[in-house]
């Protein structure tokens, strides 16, 4: 029998295969956790721990998957590194969509004017990205820590 070592990369493998893309009447898709109302279930706390003080939310649910396939790639130990490449949506209409899908987004593109000003951000627009990379940041960091946390669960005897 053969033992695998469990890493950050292996256990965020592991752990995107507990997401599934569905698909709504209005034919929009979303990401959810198969298994969300399972007990007890560690993933479950995974979102519970990204989303914050925000209910359920489609765009923290895609950055967590994102999160969790950027890790998954990433050969390095280093994961937060994964986390320095984060970019915005590509299309203009993708992070003004992100911007009004909740009033809570417009904190995140106000605090990147406050943290170097309106002149040096560049405008709106770059204000919105600079928002909608920042709320990415912050799950993935909050994903990397879940993962660090089950990690060290794993190692001191637990279950995967």
């Amino acid at each position: 029998m053969t033992t695998e070592t469990i890493t950050i990369q292996t256990l965020a493998a592991e752990t995107v295969k507990q997401f599934e893309r569905r698909t709504r009447d209005d034919g929009s898709t979303y990401w959810s956790h198969k298994d969300a109302y399972r007990s007890g279930d560690w993933v479950q706390e995974l979102c519970r721990d990204a989303h914050g003080d925000m209910l359920p939310d489609d765009y923290r649910y895609e950055y967590i998957v994102d999160a969790l396939y950027a890790f998954a790639d990433y050969d390095d130990d280093d994961h937060e590194m994964a986390i320095d490449e984060i970019e915005a949506d590509p299309y203009t209409k993708d992070p003004l969509a992100w911007l009004s899908s909740h009033s809570y987004r417009m904190d995140y593109a106000n605090e990147a004017i406050r943290d170097v000003g309106f002149s040096e951000v560049g405008g709106i627009m770059q204000a919105v990205i600079m928002g909608q990379i920042a709320e990415k940041r912050e799950i993935y960091d909050s994903v990397l820590e879940s993962l660090k946390s089950r990690l060290e669960a794993l190692t001191r005897g637990g279950r995967l």
